[in-house]
């Protein structure tokens, strides 16, 4: 897997691509890429069209970026769409473990040094982390 610097400019969203994405998606997105830069390639094929990472590619042009990192499959066609819909299914499939996101979170939200982590960033909105962020305050079950 060789890993390219692209121009955005000669990359196309799959135009088949069964995930669609909200102006609330990529809104999370642009603001993930802005705070941490791309950490993850899309992946394409050799025409430029991206399975993976269209959602990125589409807040990277909001946000005026000219450039992504990008790998190209050697899949062919159908294995590359079956790729896609999995790479889209798969992180469905998963849930956060409350308490370990509640505790994590808090963390981020403390600042000892001055380097912000700004959680909103992160892809939950102000409501949802502050339902999040809610401390249990009921006495333990007893048994």
């Amino acid at each position: 897997m060789k890993v390219e610097h692209l121009d955005i400019a000669r990359l196309v969203p799959d135009p088949e691509n069964a995930r669609r994405h909200t102006s609330e998606s990529i809104g999370a997105i642009a603001r993930s890429l802005r705070q941490f830069g791309q950490q993850k390639p899309i992946v394409l094929d050799n025409t430029g069209t991206v399975y993976a990472g269209s959602g990125t590619l589409i807040a990277a042009q909001q946000l005026g970026w000219t450039k992504l990192y990008g790998v190209r499959s050697g899949l062919d066609a159908r294995k590359l769409r079956a790729y896609a819909l999995a790479d889209n299914r798969t992180q469905e499939l998963s849930d956060f473990d409350e308490t370990l996101l509640r505790q994590q979170l808090r963390e981020l939200s403390y600042v000892p040094d001055g380097e912000d982590v700004v959680l909103y960033d992160l892809g939950w909105t102000e409501a949802e982390l502050a339902a999040l962020m809610i401390e249990d305050d009921a006495p333990p079950e007893s048994t």
